[in-house]
């Protein structure tokens, strides 16, 4: 039987992530830690303690509360999504169950409904095991929790397991994580660059009538020009695409390393903004 086993095993590679910087990096943050495991002082609040080191947050743990099954009614839904629209910062850890979230967090996903009260808020996740090597589980928590961090408007930036993941997610929440950690002395740029899908084009785009301006326009100067640029921040990890250069809402995330056309540059103050046709736009820090 082992033999058989040994014979169909397969090995699984992670699934391509990408992840937003964090908005809200200052003490006086309202921070909450939604634990789904059965147990409140465990390893995944461990884990917690750990990612907010000495930030003051608060602990709301999913198996004080009665949740349902979803057509059983509401139950305790609310009293757990108040705490969470409260909070600037939201870390949500979870044990791992068959290679999964836990029930816990399942249910309550399941009774989300989508609406504005999380937009902008920054998500961090929690993956805890035992087992050293959990790419189905963080693959899995990844594709669920990435749409409901789209979905709402929230900043996703990291998945913890390990240690060294927990710490680097703990820099990026004071702000202490590098904006260009690994920017090369002679970046390459490829002859045939991308141009992110989907983009949201005038309908003369050569000679705009009106051309395409921030909620603010006295406060940008914005130039047309063209050219090539490069996402410079950590790998695995992406920089929001904002609808206009005043970053109140984000469409998408492009990853680390990949190069992208641009046509129009915005500039206030010692802040730039680039243009990737459309209305998307992207942060001159980690784009260049």
């Amino acid at each position: 039987m082992s033999g058989s086993w040994a014979a169909n095993a397969r090995t699984v590679s992670a699934a391509p992530q990408t992840f937003a910087e964090p908005h809200h990096t200052n003490a006086s943050d309202r921070r909450v830690f939604l634990n789904a495991s059965q147990n409140v002082n465990g390893n995944t609040s461990a884990l917690a303690k750990n990612l907010f080191g000495n930030l003051t947050y608060k602990q709301v743990n999913l198996a004080s509360y009665n949740i349902p099954q979803v057509g059983q009614g509401d139950g305790d839904f609310s009293k757990v999504w108040d705490q969470l629209k409260d909070a600037d910062v939201i870390v949500i850890g979870t044990p791992v169950y068959w290679s999964n979230m836990s029930g816990y967090l399942k249910t309550f996903i399941d009774h989300l409904q989508i609406n504005n009260d999380l937009a902008n808020r920054d998500l961090y996740m929690i993956v805890q095991s035992s087992d050293s090597d959990q790419t189905l589980a963080i693959n899995s928590v990844y594709g669920t929790m990435n749409r409901v961090a789209i979905r709402f408007n929230m900043n996703f930036v990291g998945i913890g397991q390990t240690t060294e993941q927990i710490n680097q997610l703990h820099n990026k929440m004071i702000g202490n994580a590098p904006s260009n950690p690994t920017t090369p002395t002679t970046p390459t740029t490829p002859t045939n660059p991308t141009t992110p899908s989907e983009p949201t084009t005038p309908s003369n785009p050569t000679t705009p009538s009106v051309p395409s301006t921030p909620s603010t326009p006295d406060s940008w100067t914005i130039t047309d020009k063209k050219g090539v640029g490069r996402v410079y921040y950590t790998p695995g990890y992406g920089i929001n695409v904002w609808t206009n250069p005043d970053g109140s809402t984000f469409t998408k995330r492009i990853n680390h390393g990949t190069s992208w056309k641009y046509f129009k540059i915005a500039k206030k103050a010692n802040k730039t903004m680039y243009n990737l046709s459309g209305n998307q736009w992207v942060d001159g820090a980690y784009f260049r």
